[in-house]
């Protein structure tokens, strides 16, 4: 709070005092570029060391400004009120020598290094991740014939692992710019004037080139069908029948996983339910809201009961009767109302179940998040600092996957909140692209996988593939000591089979349609009216 209203009381002064200011114009667009390449603890090292020139100084000081919240995005952009800002900001020390005096600037890099994150800053976010990319890329490229996947022709797809990347041929890559060749400078090393990140300096674009950083055009516009070479990728032989290989398709998915052997046993397709009936029978606000979908697809609902100790939980599943064998859903939240309506949509055309939390509509249930409640063992419980295992709770949602090739579920995430493509940590990797209809950072694919992503070729091409079909993707590496107790982490520690959460903002109208693309994607068909 103090930040904003000081952030506040600076704005309001910075026109007055940049008026009086005579300082030349400033080269904002020099300074955006530095702004892309520099992250904190960089940013630090070039305002201690006080060499740097005038022009160069209030560069450096505009982002520090910004990224410690004393500037806002508006200001940063405003030259003027930006100039004022500064000017305010270094107001108590002594600018008769100089208006940026090394005292200033040398404590603006204490903060800096106190606040080492630059994750916060989206224009960095964006470059670094693409960056990533470009490197993974070209890369590759390199060791595409060692790997026991067909890249197709062109190069890989919009985003890429985090490897090492050799000097790339002439033509750079097929979707984000140049390859990084030696002596360009990398990000967190400040060099004025001279482009760098393998390419042309943000904002610059060469006539006919796709855009740096961006992935290649999807097949058609909003609801287009997926390419064909991508429908047949992951289908379930038991459901659809078979067809060619996609190029992308991975040749071992899923992997053995040898921490739980018992699992790889196929079982039937769990029943359905008893007492499954129309929506007018079960009273649950999100039923509710879909009963015209239900009723005219013919879908049946129930309400289902488990008590685990203290808890008793209760669940609302909708099914497909009439096409039992479809994918099934489960969905954690009951303050998820997009992503709930996105599951029924999808039972609805592609037959299966989905069951969901039904409680108060909120993120808990009974004070537990039930997406952090996935543990059989005290020892699964552990790393997660959860009171207690729920092994019934467990065992009950991943038996509702008995008999089922991929594991799906659907979130909503708020915007600019954690969950984004624009990420990149030791346990999230974040693949965003930037076209229509799903080039939010907020609408994602997430996957996981028990190896990084970099190490792993099947979880590289489904990445790959996800991308092509005009995704976002962040694949999460999970291990044992990092687990969270999620679902996900649960999945990928305890199951074989592929992971795929459906994310969208709160609020968004494209989840539908991301369900739509990601199942056809996978293989799956509509199934046939009655």
């Amino acid at each position: 709070m103090r930040l904003f209203v000081r952030a506040v009381a600076l704005a309001v002064v910075a026109g007055v005092l940049s008026w009086a200011s005579g300082a030349a114009a400033f080269d904002t667009a020099d300074c955006r570029r530095v702004r892309t390449e520099v992250d904190n603890l960089a940013l630090a090292v070039q305002l201690a060391a006080a060499t740097s020139s005038g022009d160069e100084r209030r560069c450096l000081v505009r982002i520090a400004l910004l990224r410690l919240g004393r500037m806002t995005e508006a200001d940063y952009a405003d030259d003027a009120r930006a100039r004022g800002i500064v000017r305010i900001d270094a107001s108590p020390y002594d600018t008769s020598a100089r208006p940026l005096p090394d005292v200033y600037l040398s404590g603006l890099a204490q903060e800096l290094r106190a606040s080492p994150s630059t994750m916060h800053d989206r224009l960095f976010a964006r470059a670094f991740v693409r960056q990533m990319a470009r490197m993974a890329d070209t890369a590759s490229t390199t060791m595409a014939a060692a790997l026991p996947i067909a890249v197709p022709a062109g190069g890989s797809a919009a985003k890429g692992d985090m490897r090492p990347a050799p000097a790339g041929p002439a033509g750079g890559t097929a979707r984000g710019g140049s390859a990084p060749t030696p002596g360009v400078p990398t990000p967190g090393v400040l060099t004025f004037g001279v482009p760098t990140l393998g390419g042309p300096a943000p904002g610059v674009r060469t006539p006919g080139a796709p855009t740096p950083g961006g992935p290649a055009p999807v097949v058609g516009g909003p609801g287009a069908a997926v390419p064909p070479q991508l429908q047949r990728a992951f289908a379930d032989p038991a459901l659809f029948p078979a067809g060619p290989a996609p190029a992308l398709v991975p040749t071992k998915l899923p992997r053995i996983n040898p921490i739980a052997p018992h699992t790889r046993r196929a079982r039937p397709a769990a029943a359905a339910p008893p007492g499954c009936t129309g929506a007018g029978a079960v009273d649950d606000a999100d039923v509710r809201r879909n009963r015209a979908v239900i009723a005219g697809a013919g879908l049946c609902t129930s309400r289902i009961t488990l008590v685990e100790g203290a808890v008793r939980w209760t669940f609302v599943a909708v099914e497909n009767p009439r096409h039992p064998g479809g994918p099934v859903w489960y969905l954690p939240h009951d303050d998820e109302a997009e992503a709930f309506d996105a599951a029924v949509h999808a039972v609805a055309r592609y037959g299966g179940r989905m069951v969901s939390v039904a409680g108060e509509e909120t993120r808990l249930f009974a004070g537990i998040d039930p997406n952090r409640a996935f543990a059989r063992t005290a020892a699964d419980a552990r790393p997660c600092a959860i009171a207690a295992p729920m092994p019934t709770y467990t065992a009950f949602v991943m038996d509702l996957f008995a008999g089922r090739r991929h594991i799906f579920s659907a979130h909503n995430n708020t915007d600019g909140g954690s969950v984004t493509a624009e990420v990149w940590t030791t346990k999230e990797k974040g693949y965003p692209i930037a076209e229509p209809p799903f080039g939010d950072p907020d609408n994602l694919i997430y996957i996981a996988g028990a190896e990084p992503i970099r190490a792993d070729p099947d979880a590289s091409a489904v990445r790959r593939m996800l991308n092509e079909a005009g995704f976002s993707v962040v694949h999460e590496h999970v291990t044992r000591a990092n687990s969270d107790c999620s679902f996900s982490n649960h999945v990928v520690l305890n199951d074989t089979r592929p992971y795929f959460n459906v994310e969208a903002q709160h609020g968004a109208t494209v989840q539908r349609e991301m369900v739509d693309r990601l199942l056809a994607t996978l293989g799956y068909r509509p199934v046939a009216a009655d």
